[in-house]
Parts: structure tokens; C-alpha cells; sequence
């Protein structure tokens, strides 16, 4: 028998032993690795609370205030003026407002974006009669969340764009 021959036997009984010597511990880890677990929760604390898109407070006092130009109270008035405070929000948020006017019977209508707390509004129109009713919306810039309205509203006549009587109602 040929010195080949005999290490064959001795070459092959080591694979074997290194494959039986692997199997086994592959088994041992895989056993020892398997272990059933129960998870549980047992924190009884619970937390509950509601969604809500944010929101911006509306204007303060909005308050309408006569000119003093005019003959007599009333009477050839030109202008009226709309005054508010900040709505209630931090003094870092940028807000503007957003006057707009609405005549109830004949009248010019409009609306204007701007940063100051208080507005002048001037009748233009060619021919104004009844009321003209304002509201002022308070909004952040940049963004899109508006306030509810704040309403107010002033007498109004005017014949070819003569103010006969413009005053705060």
C-alpha cells in the first residue's frame, strides 16, 4: 500500500471528526441561543389629548373713531378711522392686517394688507349710501392662518364724491 493510499483514510476521518465537530457546536449554540419569551407591558400611566390646527387670536378693541375735520359733528366728514391692539400672541410672531369694507346699500368696496394697528378709511366712492361695514382680520405674514373677523361699521353718504355725512355707528 502506497504512503498516499494510507493518508487518505486519516485525511478523510479528520474532514469527517471537523464536520462532526462543527455540527455539534452549531447544535449547542442553536439550542443554548433558543429561549421562549414573554413581553409584556405593565405601565398603567395613559395619556390622552386633542389635535387642533393652530390658531390666531383676533384683533383687540377694535374701535371706529370720527375725524375732527367737518362742519359740524357729523357733516362733511372725509374720513373715519379704525383702531385695534395686538391680538394675543407671542411679540416675536410678525403679524398684519387685513381690512376689508362692505357697503350695505350703495358704495365702493375694498381691501387693503397692512402692518400698522390702525387704518383711515376714506369714502371714494361716486355715489355711497348706508352703512359700510369693516372687518379686520389679523394674520401672520408669510403664512396662511387668519383670524376670525372683528366687526365695526360707519354712516355713510356721498353725492358725487362730496362726503354729506360720514360718521362712526
Amino acid at each position: 500500500m502506497s504512503r498516499a493510499s494510507r493518508q487518505r483514510p486519516k485525511q478523510k476521518r479528520r474532514i469527517q471528526a471537523f464536520f462532526a465537530g462543527l455540527l455539534l457546536v452549531m447544535i449547542v449554540l442553536g439550542l443554548s441561543g433558543v429561549h421562549s419569551t414573554l413581553a409584556a407591558w405593565t405601565d398603567e400611566d395613559e395619556a390622552t389629548g386633542a389635535f387642533t390646527a393652530g390658531k390666531i387670536q383676533p384683533v383687540q378693541n377694535l374701535k371706529c373713531i370720527d375725524s375732527d375735520d367737518g362742519l359740524l359733528p357729523l357733516l362733511l366728514k372725509t374720513e373715519v378711522q379704525l383702531d385695534w391692539g395686538r391680538p394675543d400672541v407671542p411679540d416675536d410672531v410678525a403679524i398684519e392686517y387685513v381690512v376689508s369694507w362692505q357697503p350695505s346699500l350703495i358704495g365702493d368696496s375694498g381691501s387693503r394688507t397692512i402692518t400698522e394697528n390702525s387704518y383711515v378709511y376714506k369714502s371714494r366712492a361716486l355715489l355711497s349710501l348706508g352703512n359700510v361695514n369693516f372687518t379686520v382680520r389679523a394674520k401672520i405674514v408669510g403664512g396662511t392662518w387668519v383670524s376670525t373677523p372683528m366687526h365695526s361699521s360707519a354712516s355713510v353718504v356721498n353725492l358725487a364724491v362730496v362726503p354729506l355725512l360720514l360718521g362712526c355707528n
